[in-house]
């Protein structure tokens, strides 16, 4: 997705988020335009876009020359016009840091998922992994819950099991795997990064990496080994949060051996590549000639249009077709519809009975 479009859906989501869980609450008046574009980085198209958005849903009232006031919202927590699906991501850092998109595939699969369910007229909202237990009733509510995160935590799971919640699991680095789980094959993907590398010369490898978060790091290590690189010339950093990055600094400020050119850097997030690149840069080095730099959501496949790649859209149409199947054996199907919130390329839609 484009990075417009990024930042209208965080608006969209995080507004709509705030009023249907009741931080801003019936008769309140929403933040001003100006204090909008501030708040989200955005121009007043966008504002103006998402806001008609949450008009359009009956989510808000514009008046001219007043900021939005929030509508009641009964038939959107209760009843027949409840929420219909719940998307839980991973812990914020881990799934929308907007800034430099902390961990780009969680962010496109939420992303992906929640236009899916749009496309096809479900309301979703979307809540942190540990907001589970304190969104019982909204929860409950809902049709089926899609658990988005890179890491599975038991604890959640369990929280869905207990409450017999129709859920499916959409990760992409675990050695679990559960009946309701659909997870990415980073196989071909870290092969790319490996032939990618050897094309262009690369001789040694470092690879900044979390493993806490990141199943895949000792299966690349592999696939590199495969493809010609010698286990000696991979090294591997651990940086188990993005805050600490400014410790790579002393790492590359010696000289780069003649004989290590070009090192290939492999990064665990675009903030981490941001920092390293600062430090090659500041430490003399050249780019191309002396280093490669490519993050892990470059393994997804090379990206023509933002993050929109057809490996993640098949892993969102198997993970959302499992949960209709598991919704239909729990009887929580959707049974109605309220007009969708956000949609690319929206038109008017009536409300439509499912059967």
């Amino acid at each position: 997705m484009d990075r417009k479009f990024s930042k209208s859906f965080r608006m969209q989501t995080t507004l709509m988020t705030q009023i249907l869980l009741g931080e801003y609450c019936c008769g309140d008046h929403l933040p001003s335009a100006a204090a909008l574009m501030r708040e989200f980085n955005t121009s007043a198209a966008t504002v103006k876009r998402v806001l008609d958005e949450l008009a359009a849903s009956k989510l808000i009232r514009r008046r001219r020359g007043s900021s939005p006031v929030v509508l009641p919202q009964s038939g959107h927590t209760s009843g027949e016009h409840g929420l219909k699906v719940v998307i839980v991501r991973d812990e914020f850092k881990h799934g929308l840091f907007f800034g430099y998109r902390y961990a780009p595939w969680t962010w496109t699969l939420q992303e992906m998922t929640y236009n899916r369910m749009m496309r096809e007229h479900i309301p979703v909202i979307t809540i942190g992994k540990n907001d589970l237990s304190n969104m019982s009733s909204l929860l409950h509510s809902a049709s089926g819950v899609i658990y988005i995160s890179p890491k599975v935590d038991p604890a959640a799971v369990e929280y869905l099991e207990k409450n017999q919640l129709p859920y499916v699991i959409i990760t992409g680095f675990t050695a679990e795997k559960l009946d309701n789980m659909v997870c990415y094959n980073y196989q071909p993907a870290t092969e790319r990064i490996a032939v990618y590398l050897l094309s262009c010369g690369v001789k040694k490898v470092n690879i900044i990496a979390n493993p806490e978060a990141d199943g895949r790091l000792d299966g690349m290590i592999n696939l590199l080994k495969k493809h010609g690189f010698a286990l000696q010339n991979i090294c591997c950093m651990d940086v188990p949060d993005v805050l600490k990055c400014a410790e790579l600094a002393a790492h590359y400020q010696q000289p780069l051996p003649e004989d290590a050119k070009p090192l290939g850097v492999v990064c665990y997030n675009d903030y981490h590549a941001y920092i390293v690149e600062k430090q090659l840069v500041a430490a003399g080095w050249h780019s191309k000639k002396d280093y490669v730099i490519l993050t892990l959501g470059d393994l997804l496949e090379p990206r023509e249009s933002g993050y929109c790649t057809l490996e993640i859209e098949q892993l969102v149409n198997q993970g959302v077709e499992m949960l209709y199947r598991r919704m239909k054996k729990f009887q929580r199907e959707p049974v109605c519809q309220v007009e969708p919130v956000f949609v690319l390329n929206r038109k008017k839609y009536k409300d439509i009975t499912y059967k």
